[in-house]
């Protein structure tokens, strides 16, 4: 069960996978991609850690982090233990460019109940790239599976394998998917503000843009869907990065403050229209996902 999303700086990856107990040494290893197979004799190998994931007791979870990658290349990779001697499948990891124009895909909510579902989620996200052609990672707006249980990310994580080995992601947590710390253990994330029970938030560069991930599942005696430690941290993230040049910012949340739909007059939904999107005109946010 493997995911890769950005660790911080976009030409850093995080990798999360889960194995039985018998692997207790948590390894990835990446070569840069040529033409052929991928020489794994010449690869890079970062150690990460190891720990027993809040969901799936008879599991454990590693996470490693790959580091200080060179920008906008491609990168075989696998997951794996050194002892051991096992490995994943090798699968694909693109850095982000410094600069200039890119490809993206944004979806929401891939929840679903069963199998059936969980095989039309991995159909439209391999549609999606497909189709797409030239989109460097996915962002993720929430509910990525219906509940908590482990069995719906094994659905998931197992029926959209190679398109999620394949690309990179950047998910938000949404509603559905807090509660019990699925969230955070299931994607490696550079996040400084996480609360590991409802999800986390964080911020990436990539090229041009500074992508603001937000968790909306949390709550204080001022906001209904954010602590004040998300606010503050919301707005000096984004004053650091326009002062570092960022071009773009771009805001990703579960919970977005205007819909037609049947949340429109939810407390938590007026609260947030009320005082986070006034917020974000005030900060310079060009786009809200």
């Amino acid at each position: 069960k493997i995911t890769v999303a950005f660790y911080g700086a976009s030409t850093s990856g995080g990798f999360t996978w889960y194995t039985n107990g018998d692997s207790q040494s948590s390894d990835v290893q990446v070569v840069e991609r040529k033409a052929g197979r991928p020489d794994f004799s010449r690869a890079m190998t970062f150690k990460g850690t190891v720990s027993k994931p809040h969901n799936s007791p008879n599991e454990v979870v590693h996470k490693a982090v790959a580091t200080n990658l060179t920008s906008n290349t491609a990168y075989y990779y696998r997951v794996g233990d050194v002892k051991l001697n096992i490995w994943s499948d090798p699968a694909v990891f693109t850095t982000a460019p410094e600069s200039g124009p890119f490809t993206f895909i944004d979806l929401s909510d891939t929840q679903f109940a069963g199998q059936t579902g969980a095989t039309v989620t991995a159909y439209t996200l391999a549609k999606a790239l497909s189709q797409a052609g030239n989109a460097r990672f996915v962002v993720h707006n929430g509910d990525v599976v219906d509940n908590k249980s482990e069995e719906q990310w094994n659905l998931l994580l197992q029926t959209a394998k190679s398109s999620l080995m394949n690309t990179t992601i950047m998910p938000a947590a949404g509603n559905h998917d807090a509660g019990n710390s699925t969230f955070i253990d299931h994607f490696n994330l550079y996040a400084p503000g996480s609360a590991a029970a409802t999800g986390a938030y964080y911020s990436v560069n990539y090229s041009n843009a500074h992508f603001v991930v937000l968790n909306t599942n949390e709550t204080s005696g001022n906001y209904k869907e954010f602590t004040n430690a998300q606010v503050d941290w919301l707005k000096s993230d984004i004053k650091s990065a326009k002062n570092a040049g960022a071009q773009w910012i771009i805001v990703v949340m579960h919970m977005g403050p205007y819909t037609i739909a049947e949340h429109s007059s939810d407390s938590n939904v007026k609260d947030t229209r009320a005082k986070i999107a006034p917020l974000f005109n005030e900060l310079g946010v060009d786009l809200v996902l």
